[in-house]
């Protein structure tokens, strides 16, 4: 980077006919950092010169100054970092500063995960501009939203003008700035969709250069299936693959990342751009319906299901199996985080509620107090299941 110059005239200069020039001063100038500068490169020590919000200079700049001037020795001074997982779009015309994530030195995120984006996505992204939103934002175009659109929640697969439009809905998104595709195969709808679904609208989006994220269908017991699913759909495509916060859920499932990293490293080995992202916390976060198994929740129908006997004993039977699988039939490990029609509930666990009704804990309360808090408006929940 060229130093900008402030040239003055000086009696001597003007003799002469020369100009006198000294390197402009910067606004911010942080001195003696280990710079890693995003490159890939090794840290090197050098000062960082800042000047109208960006980057201008970076080297050996002992002699320069600045309005502000920060001893950074012994620290890190590197690029903004990435988040490629968050679900904050809502929160950014309330919030546009996003001091939470600038603080700790997010300046980029990516939403739009697990299957849900606005849609269509420009109107969207030019609201962005309108309130000022501090971080810069990318954007997936989600499988779910697009599927909703076109099938609602149907338990079935596409006619071909069904796909057809989900494929021009995808097309459009990429067309107005979408980084690629994301799915959420373990939530309504997606969960309904067949693989050749997601192989279909996953070309779309990588004849446009974007890529596949993807919640997967199943993080317990079938990750392994469901993994290979992931790769399947990179494989015939061609579209690079991130496996979104991989992870495996239920005790008897713990240690089997290594079979799934096995099959990560097979897939690249045969030419899949593959790879995960991951976070650094043993719960989920999601609304505690999903516990409900999804063909109940199909076309809006859970009252009906649950209207009938043998639907009704189905759904709690299924319900009681993931609970154990899961968490061990303990409801101290799913805390509530919201919920709309009540917000005292927000931070207790479903064992706090039934203690707090002298209702003994088991599977057969833990299932009827989560069927109840949805059919009163549903909460989102923080689940303890992860080692």
């Amino acid at each position: 980077m060229r130093p900008a110059l402030v040239c003055g005239l000086t009696r001597v200069a003007l003799t002469l006919g020369l100009g006198a020039c000294t390197p402009a001063p910067f606004d911010v100038l942080l001195r003696g950092g280990r710079v890693l500068d995003g490159s890939g490169a090794p840290a090197t020590v050098a000062d960082v010169g800042i000047r109208d919000g960006r980057i201008v200079e970076i080297g050996d700049l002992g002699t320069r100054t600045a309005a502000d001037t920060v001893d950074v020795t012994g620290h890190v001074v590197a690029p903004g970092f990435i988040d490629p997982h968050t679900h904050g779009r809502e929160r950014l015309r309330d919030i546009p500063t996003a001091d939470n994530l600038i603080r700790q030195g997010i300046t980029t995120i990516v939403d739009g995960n697990d299957g849900s984006s606005p849609l269509p996505l420009g109107p969207f992204l030019d609201s962005l501009a309108q309130w000022d939103v501090a971080p810069n934002v990318a954007l997936f175009v989600g499988h779910g939203s697009v599927r909703r659109q076109v099938m609602g929640t149907a338990n079935r697969s596409a006619t071909p003008d069904e796909l057809a439009a989900m494929e021009a809905l995808v097309r459009q998104a990429m067309a107005d700035g979408a980084v690629g595709l994301s799915s959420g195969l373990f939530y309504v709808p997606g969960s309904f969709a067949p693989t050749e679904e997601l192989v279909a609208l996953a070309r779309v989006a990588h004849a446009a250069g974007g890529i596949y994220s993807s919640h997967m269908r199943n993080e317990d017991d079938s990750v392994l299936a469901a993994v290979t699913e992931t790769l399947r759909i990179g494989r015939e495509t061609g579209i690079p693959v991130l496996i979104s916060h991989h992870k495996v859920g239920g005790r008897r499932n713990y240690g089997r990342t290594v079979q799934s990293l096995a099959l990560m490293r097979e897939a690249r080995d045969a030419g899949v751009t593959v790879a995960f992202d991951q976070y650094p916390y043993t719960a989920s976060h999601t609304s505690i319906a999903s516990i409900i198994p999804a063909w109940a929740r199909a076309d809006d129908g859970l009252e009906g299901h649950l209207a009938r006997a043998a639907t009704r004993q189905r759904i709690l039977d299924e319900m009681q199996a993931f609970v154990a699988m899961r968490f061990s039939n303990d409801p101290s490990k799913i805390q509530l985080a919201r919920c709309g029609f009540d917000a005292t509930l927000a931070g207790r666990t479903l064992a706090d509620v039934l203690a707090a009704r002298r209702t003994a804990v088991s599977p057969e309360a833990i299932s009827a107090l989560i069927l109840e808090l949805v059919r009163r408006g549903g909460c989102s929940a923080i689940f303890h299941s992860f080692d």
